[in-house]
Parts: structure tokens; sequence; C-alpha cells
């Protein structure tokens, strides 16, 4: 049976996300001039029925509590990153030296409040590459409305922000995503290959794909071997570019 790729947007926000060329999908940010809850909260209609909004998510194993801005794995040094709370996350281990709890099945990962996770490195190359490790498993990320970005500082190499495994699930509550890039693949901030990928209360901003022929500046979400399924309620794609489709999103 030939795989499908599902997307599912709970909001009334304007996608100028599928037309061929650049593009991208618009809308002000929480807390900006024009910006209201209730511009978002309509739910479209399915066979004549509203889906209704969905509350956002938290896993019921543990919750690894970032306790440092330095995105980084630096095991024993006694301050849990992003990194290293992800890769505990994915193995339902500590792979931290300490740092994390270990992970037990659907974990929660949980930021600081507003604040910035700046990635200036290339964690791996899954599907293209990426600055933070690619979800395998079931994660939660509670932004607290802090930002996960490419950062601008110096000459910092193409990768994209995020990418979700096949078979994972990956929850985003109240974060920003924005600044990445990727020069060769598709997704220039999120690339979903045959997850499934909620996002509650997000931004996803400044996202680029530059190759030749990459699709998504924002989102890529794209099956491999099984559905993908992309789901964003109450969430905005603001200003992203792709090379050939879907500035915002493609699918």
């Amino acid at each position: 049976m030939k795989a499908r790729t599902i997307i599912v947007i709970v909001l009334a926000v304007a996608l100028a996300a599928l037309a061929a060329g650049p593009g991208y999908a618009e809308g002000s940010a929480p807390g900006s001039p024009g910006w209201t809850p209730e511009r978002f909260t309509a739910p479209p209609e399915e066979n004549g029925q509203a889906r209704p909004a969905q509350p956002p998510q938290a896993g019921p194993g543990v919750l690894i509590t970032v306790t440092t801005t330095v995105p980084a794995a630096n095991p024993g040094d006694g301050a849990c990153s992003l990194i290293e709370a992800i890769d505990n996350a994915n193995s339902d281990s500590d792979t931290s030296g300490g740092d994390c709890p270990a992970g037990a099945g659907p974990d929660t990962i949980q930021l600081a409040a507003a604040a910035g996770y700046s990635l200036d490195a290339i964690h791996n190359t899954t599907d293209g590459d990426n600055g933070l490790p690619s979800i395998t498993s079931t994660v939660v990320i509670a932004g607290n409305g802090s930002t996960i970005e490419r950062s601008a500082a110096g000459i910092i190499p193409a990768f994209r922000l995020i990418h979700v495994s096949p078979g994972a699930e990956l929850t985003l509550n109240d974060l920003t995503l924005r600044n990445g890039k990727t020069s060769t693949s598709d997704g220039g901030g999120i690339r979903n290959q045959g997850g499934t990928l909620t996002l509650n209360g997000c931004v996803v901003q400044n996202n680029w794909a530059t190759g030749a022929n990459s699709d998504g500046g924002g989102i890529y979400s794209a099956a491999a071997g099984s559905d993908a399924t992309t789901l964003l309620v109450n969430s905005q794609v603001i200003n992203n570019t792709a090379t050939i489709s879907g500035g915002g999103i493609y699918t």
C-alpha cells in the first residue's frame, strides 16, 4: 500500500505554503500588534463536523528539566542540556553522565521560561544535517515561551532544527523555532519523516530550505513506509522560504 502523508491544521491562518517557488505562511506573532488568541481558535470543518482543538499534551513518563541554555552535550558537568535531555528521552536511559534523569517511555522535556537555545553545530546527518538529535521515541517538549534557533553568530553551517524519525511522536508546546536552514535536503525548520508531529501554541519562523530541489521551508511532512501526520493547534508559520514548493509547509 502506498504510504500517505496527513497534515491537519487547526487554525485560522493564511498559508502560502503549497505554491510552487519561494513562499511563506503569514501571521502576526503572539504578542505583536494585530494578534489576538481568537484569531487562531476557529476549528475547520471535517465531513460537516467541527474538529475540536487539542489541549497541550504532556507525556506520562519522566519529566526531564533542562537546566542550561547551552544546548550541547557535556556529560558529567552537572547541567542538563537540551541535547542530553533528548538523548535520554530517546534511549530510555542516562547517556548524560548523571546530568539529566534517565528517560522512561513517553517523556516530557521542560525548558526554562522565555529562554533562548541557540544551536551552532551539526549534531547528525539523518535525512540531511540536523542541529538536534533526531526524535526516535515519544517526546513532549514544554517550551514555556522559549526559542530554539540556529545561531546567527559567526560562520554557522546550514542545518535544520528538528528531525522526527518514522514512527516517532513529537509534541511541541509554547515554543518558537527559527532560523533553521537546509541547503541539501528538505525541511528547513522541521522534517517529519513518517512520524507524528504536533505543535501547540508554537511559532515556526524564518526558516529556509535552499537546496536546488528543496521543499518545505518551515515544515516538511513526508511518509517513509508509514503515514506522516502533522497537527498545528493555535500555531503560526511565518516568513519561511523554500526553493521549490511549500515555503511554509510542504506535505
